[in-house]
């Protein structure tokens, strides 16, 4: 995960250097970090909550398929309404860091965006090419 944060600093410092950002690849990896720690407490939380269930309820028999207890949907809520925190934080934190205004930030994701994009289309094609 560390080499992740990183890899994504590293682009995100590259695409709002394009810009005007000032923040070096670290400071931007560490704000990448803090964004994510709404996202990543999601996952503490439902690896908590899966324990209390096996724990409560046992393992499911391999063969036989339960549905979801009806206690599981609002925790799915809370983890969309984690992750949508998570991504506007992340916005948020980088834009702070870069010290970027509101327009510089669209087009820092748009750099990024389009850099992915093109990156995906050259796998495509690419992997479209191998199979002939």
């Amino acid at each position: 995960m560390t080499s992740v944060i990183y890899v994504n600093g590293a682009f995100s410092a590259w695409s709002a250097g394009r810009v005007g950002g000032k923040a070096t690849v670290s400071e931007v990896s560490e704000a990448i970090a803090l964004s994510l720690i709404p996202f990543v407490s999601f996952f503490a939380l439902g690896t908590t909550v899966e324990i209390v269930a096996i724990s409560v309820y046992g393992d499911p028999p391999p063969a036989k398929r339960q549905t979801a207890p009806l206690w599981a949907y609002p925790i799915l809520v809370l983890g969309g309404a984690l992750l949508v925190w998570s991504i506007a934080l992340r916005r948020q934190c980088i834009t702070e860091v870069q010290g970027l205004s509101s327009p510089q930030a669209r087009r820092t994701f748009l750099i990024r965006l389009s850099v992915v994009l093109s990156v995906l289309v050259l796998l495509w094609l690419l992997s479209k090419n191998l199979r002939r």
